[in-house]
Protein backbone atom coordinates (compact mmCIF):
# COMPACT_ATOMS: atom_id res chain seq x y z
CA UNK A 1 0.00 0.00 0.00
CA UNK A 2 1.44 3.55 -0.51
CA UNK A 3 1.06 6.22 2.07
CA UNK A 4 -0.27 9.35 1.73
CA UNK A 5 2.03 12.34 1.77
CA UNK A 6 2.05 16.17 1.58
CA UNK A 7 4.20 18.43 0.37
CA UNK A 8 5.38 21.02 2.78
CA UNK A 9 4.48 24.74 2.17
CA UNK A 10 7.73 27.31 2.68
CA UNK A 11 5.41 29.89 4.21
CA UNK A 12 4.24 28.26 7.20
CA UNK A 13 5.82 28.81 10.51
CA UNK A 14 5.31 25.30 11.22
CA UNK A 15 3.46 25.56 14.42
CA UNK A 16 0.06 25.00 12.69
CA UNK A 17 -1.81 27.91 14.32
CA UNK A 18 -1.04 31.15 11.80
CA UNK A 19 -3.54 30.77 9.98
CA UNK A 20 -1.83 30.00 6.19
CA UNK A 21 -4.05 28.14 4.03
CA UNK A 22 -1.48 24.89 3.60
CA UNK A 23 -0.18 25.03 7.05
CA UNK A 24 2.04 22.19 7.72
CA UNK A 25 0.84 20.77 10.71
CA UNK A 26 -2.40 20.28 9.39
CA UNK A 27 -1.32 18.85 6.66
CA UNK A 28 0.78 16.24 8.40
CA UNK A 29 -1.78 15.49 10.90
CA UNK A 30 -4.43 14.38 7.53
CA UNK A 31 -1.12 12.86 6.43
CA UNK A 32 -1.56 10.42 9.41
CA UNK A 33 -4.95 9.87 10.11
CA UNK A 34 -5.45 8.67 6.15
CA UNK A 35 -2.56 6.49 7.07
CA UNK A 36 -3.90 5.18 9.99
CA UNK A 37 -7.70 4.52 8.32
CA UNK A 38 -6.12 2.43 5.32
CA UNK A 39 -3.57 0.58 7.20
CA UNK A 40 -3.95 -0.08 10.64
CA UNK A 41 -5.27 -4.02 10.92
CA UNK A 42 -5.54 -5.76 14.26
CA UNK A 43 -5.21 -9.68 14.34
CA UNK A 44 -7.72 -12.22 15.66
CA UNK A 45 -7.66 -15.88 15.66
CA UNK A 46 -11.02 -17.01 14.01
CA UNK A 47 -12.85 -20.71 15.25
CA UNK A 48 -13.22 -22.84 12.61
CA UNK A 49 -16.39 -24.63 12.59
CA UNK A 50 -18.90 -26.92 11.30
CA UNK A 51 -22.89 -27.52 11.33
CA UNK A 52 -22.04 -31.02 11.39
CA UNK A 53 -19.29 -33.17 13.93
CA UNK A 54 -16.33 -30.82 15.18
CA UNK A 55 -13.39 -30.27 12.60
CA UNK A 56 -9.80 -30.69 14.24
CA UNK A 57 -7.31 -27.80 12.96
CA UNK A 58 -4.20 -30.37 14.68
CA UNK A 59 -0.80 -28.88 13.01
CA UNK A 60 -2.80 -27.08 10.31
CA UNK A 61 -2.96 -22.39 10.58
CA UNK A 62 -5.53 -20.38 10.88
CA UNK A 63 -5.25 -16.53 11.15
CA UNK A 64 -7.63 -13.83 10.99
CA UNK A 65 -7.11 -9.45 10.59
CA UNK A 66 -9.43 -7.36 10.24
CA UNK A 67 -10.38 -3.47 9.82
CA UNK A 68 -12.95 -1.35 10.91
CA UNK A 69 -13.91 1.79 8.96
CA UNK A 70 -17.32 3.56 10.36
CA UNK A 71 -19.49 1.23 10.69
CA UNK A 72 -18.55 -2.22 7.95
CA UNK A 73 -15.74 -4.65 9.11
CA UNK A 74 -13.67 -5.31 6.41
CA UNK A 75 -11.47 -9.37 7.17
CA UNK A 76 -9.21 -11.76 5.82
CA UNK A 77 -8.97 -15.46 6.92
CA UNK A 78 -5.94 -17.78 5.73
CA UNK A 79 -6.86 -21.77 6.56
CA UNK A 80 -3.89 -24.40 5.35
CA UNK A 81 -4.56 -27.68 5.90
CA UNK A 82 -2.03 -30.17 8.30
CA UNK A 83 -0.94 -33.47 8.12
CA UNK A 84 -2.98 -33.60 11.48
CA UNK A 85 -5.69 -31.75 10.27
CA UNK A 86 -9.63 -33.53 10.12
CA UNK A 87 -12.95 -32.10 8.81
CA UNK A 88 -15.93 -32.88 10.38
CA UNK A 89 -19.08 -34.30 8.42
CA UNK A 90 -20.85 -30.78 7.36
CA UNK A 91 -20.35 -27.40 6.42
CA UNK A 92 -17.76 -25.57 7.25
CA UNK A 93 -18.11 -22.11 9.36
CA UNK A 94 -15.54 -19.47 10.80
CA UNK A 95 -16.27 -16.71 13.12
CA UNK A 96 -16.30 -13.11 12.31
CA UNK A 97 -14.06 -10.58 14.16
CA UNK A 98 -16.99 -8.40 14.99
CA UNK A 99 -20.79 -9.35 15.62
CA UNK A 100 -22.52 -8.39 12.53
CA UNK A 101 -25.85 -6.52 12.45
CA UNK A 102 -28.52 -9.73 11.21
CA UNK A 103 -28.21 -10.61 7.17
CA UNK A 104 -31.28 -9.02 5.88
CA UNK A 105 -31.88 -12.04 3.99
CA UNK A 106 -30.40 -15.82 4.64
CA UNK A 107 -28.20 -15.88 1.68
CA UNK A 108 -26.58 -12.40 2.46
CA UNK A 109 -22.67 -12.73 0.23
CA UNK A 110 -20.42 -10.52 2.64
CA UNK A 111 -17.11 -11.76 0.26
CA UNK A 112 -15.07 -14.25 -1.86
CA UNK A 113 -12.83 -17.01 -1.23
CA UNK A 114 -9.74 -18.97 -3.39
CA UNK A 115 -8.70 -22.25 -2.36
CA UNK A 116 -5.42 -23.64 -3.65
CA UNK A 117 -5.51 -27.32 -4.57
CA UNK A 118 -1.88 -28.34 -4.38
CA UNK A 119 -2.51 -31.81 -6.41
CA UNK A 120 -4.97 -30.00 -8.88
CA UNK A 121 -5.32 -26.23 -9.13
CA UNK A 122 -7.41 -23.15 -7.82
CA UNK A 123 -11.29 -23.08 -6.82
CA UNK A 124 -13.68 -20.27 -5.78
CA UNK A 125 -15.97 -19.54 -3.52
CA UNK A 126 -18.74 -17.00 -2.17
CA UNK A 127 -18.78 -16.21 1.74
CA UNK A 128 -21.79 -15.65 3.15
CA UNK A 129 -22.66 -14.19 6.60
CA UNK A 130 -24.22 -17.59 8.58
CA UNK A 131 -25.21 -15.90 12.10
CA UNK A 132 -24.29 -12.63 13.91
CA UNK A 133 -21.03 -14.04 14.65
CA UNK A 134 -20.05 -16.56 11.79
CA UNK A 135 -19.60 -16.83 8.36
CA UNK A 136 -19.99 -20.07 6.00
CA UNK A 137 -18.21 -20.55 2.79
CA UNK A 138 -20.02 -21.91 -0.53
CA UNK A 139 -18.73 -23.89 -3.96
CA UNK A 140 -19.10 -22.56 -7.29
CA UNK A 141 -18.29 -24.49 -9.20
CA UNK A 142 -20.87 -25.93 -11.17
CA UNK A 143 -21.33 -29.46 -10.09
CA UNK A 144 -21.93 -28.79 -6.32
CA UNK A 145 -23.06 -25.15 -7.13
CA UNK A 146 -24.63 -23.98 -3.35
CA UNK A 147 -22.72 -26.91 -1.64
CA UNK A 148 -20.68 -25.31 1.44
CA UNK A 149 -17.13 -26.29 1.48
CA UNK A 150 -16.13 -29.37 3.95
CA UNK A 151 -13.27 -31.98 3.53
CA UNK A 152 -14.24 -33.32 0.55
CA UNK A 153 -15.70 -29.89 -1.43
CA UNK A 154 -15.08 -28.79 -3.26
CA UNK A 155 -12.08 -31.67 -3.34
CA UNK A 156 -10.13 -33.85 -0.87
CA UNK A 157 -8.00 -31.84 1.53
CA UNK A 158 -4.78 -32.61 1.80
CA UNK A 159 -1.59 -30.93 3.56
CA UNK A 160 -0.55 -27.94 2.12
CA UNK A 161 -4.37 -27.17 0.48
CA UNK A 162 -4.54 -23.89 1.67
CA UNK A 163 -8.03 -21.03 1.61
CA UNK A 164 -8.12 -17.41 1.83
CA UNK A 165 -11.39 -15.52 2.50
CA UNK A 166 -11.90 -11.93 2.50
CA UNK A 167 -14.99 -10.05 2.95
CA UNK A 168 -16.94 -7.10 4.58
CA UNK A 169 -20.19 -6.72 6.54
CA UNK A 170 -22.11 -4.11 8.41
CA UNK A 171 -21.91 -3.72 12.46
CA UNK A 172 -24.25 -2.32 14.82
Amino acid sequence: MVAVTFSTDTNDSGGGVDGTIHNNAWKQAMATAINAAFTDWDDYTPTWGNTGTANTLGNGTLAGRYHTVNKRVFFQIEFVWGTTTASGNAAWTFTLPVTAVAATNPEQTIGGATITDVSVGNYCGIVQQFTTTTCVVYNTNAITNGVGFSGSVPMTWVSTDKMSICGSYQIP
